[in-house]
């Protein structure tokens, strides 16, 4: 549930960066590496916490 709440937070952030006036660009390379670390997160954490599966 973690990963997901990430991964739409960080699709959020390049949606509002695509769409934004602040002078930075959307990446879709960013959003696969908030992807990657949403994921690597959450394994870790339940890696740490015992729970496999």
């Amino acid at each position: 549930m973690a990963a997901l709440v990430a991964t739409v937070y960080g699709a959020g952030l390049e949606i509002a960066q695509l769409l934004g006036d602040a002078g930075r660009e959307a990446s879709f390379l960013d959003a696969f590496a908030n992807l990657l670390g949403a994921l690597l997160g959450a394994a870790l954490i339940r890696l740490s916490a015992g729970v496999r599966g």
